[in-house]
């Protein structure tokens, strides 16, 4: 499997900060305000390991993320550069599909979403962070404020999602 070094510097840059992009745009999806961020940017260090871990038999996708977590120099500037992060997402799986296997580009979808996933739900929306109860979900439903019960993400989160995975699956 590829690793990192074989790789242009422009490429490398691209393919290490991903996932830190898709993790922050995913946690400014909704504002929920700085403890819903401050809560969703730590979870977002914990899932980069995981996913190091979890495609430790893909040592690009592992190595992209042990990169992207140990990088924090570059995290003020990849978070600047988020609002781009589905655009950065396919510019990326470009890169990997033109030198990888058709399966190392289907496990690097995964890994961006399973990023994006976990930093949605880093954070219930609900009244102080808390679980929302029965009577917050009906009167969620009449408000039209409801949340996405079987994944615990907002309706927001969900459509964020759905965009970004359409955006991969093109690729």
């Amino acid at each position: 499997m590829m690793t990192l070094s074989a790789f242009v510097p422009s490429e490398q840059a691209t393919l290490v900060s991903v996932f830190y992009q898709i993790g922050i745009w995913m946690s400014h999806i909704d504002d929920d305000g700085d403890a819903a961020d401050a809560a969703e940017k730590k979870a977002l260090m914990k899932v980069l390991e995981k996913t190091a871990s979890k495609y430790k038999h893909n040592t690009l996708i592992s190595n992209m993320a042990r990169e992207a977590h140990r990088q924090e120099s570059n995290h003020k500037r990849w978070m600047k550069d988020a609002d781009d992060a589905i655009a950065q997402a396919v510019a990326a799986g470009k890169i990997v599909k033109s030198r990888l296997p058709e399966e190392a580009v289907a496990d690097y979808k995964a890994a961006v979403m399973f990023v994006a996933e976990s930093v949605a739900k880093a954070f219930e929306e609900g009244a102080d962070g808390q679980k929302q109860g029965v009577f917050s979900k009906i009167i969620g439903l009449f408000c039209g404020c409801e949340m996405n019960a079987e994944r615990k993400i907002s309706p927001t989160e969900d459509s964020a999602l759905t965009e970004l995975s359409e955006a991969l699956a093109k690729i």
